[in-house]
């Protein structure tokens, strides 16, 4: 039986501590694209704006909150200082330059200067290619960003309910009282 998508799945798999800025902009009105306009710790603003959208499109705003909303481009841009390894630093630097191919041979344009839909569909058929087709370098890289796009929302505020940043402090030993009386202390918010 697979197991189904929580944030204790995510969390096992998620062994990094980043600090991440976080990254303001505007939305554009021409072509629903928000905007960021100063480069981040590892990413040029454009490739910030192309990993945010992207993120979007993968987890959009609904009536619940979408990748923007949890800053999933920044923790990716702060993670390439503190986790990757300079081939993955390449890998992600190599995948936006090929979208922006693709998006050139598709559609005669930048990715940043595609409509909204046409930008849907792009990343829409890049899925779609990239778990039907056999590997390649960019279905890997898409596949791997996916990966931590979706780690990075479900463990975020943003995309969990009962968000706890940090689930607790270790507690050795306890008698099955000091267990009982320290749980019913954190379901009255006496504990942190």
């Amino acid at each position: 039986m697979p197991e189904t998508i929580n944030r204790r799945l995510f969390i096992k798999g998620s062994l990094v501590s980043v600090t991440a800025l976080c990254i303001s902009g505007f939305t554009s009105a021409t072509n629903q694209l928000f905007v960021i306009q100063e480069n981040g710790q590892f990413f040029s603003a454009t490739q910030l704006t192309m990993l945010s959208d992207i993120a979007e499109i993968m987890i959009p705003r609904t009536e619940t909150p979408g990748a923007q909303d949890a800053q999933v481009a920044a923790v990716l841009d702060a993670m390439m200082i503190t986790w990757a390894s300079k081939k993955t630093q390449s890998e992600f630097t190599a995948f936006l330059s090929s979208i922006n191919d693709m998006s050139r041979s598709t559609h005669d344009s930048d990715y940043l200067a595609l409509s909204h839909p046409n930008r849907y569909a792009l990343i829409e058929a890049l899925d779609r290619n990239a778990f039907a087709n056999p590997p390649s370098p960019i279905f890997n890289h898409y596949k791997k960003l996916k990966s931590l796009v979706f780690r990075l929302y479900y463990t975020s505020e943003e995309g969990t309910e009962n968000h706890v940043p940090v689930p607790g402090e270790y507690h050795g030993d306890l008698t099955h009282g000091q267990y009982t009386t320290m749980m019913q202390g954190r379901a009255y918010g006496r504990f942190n």
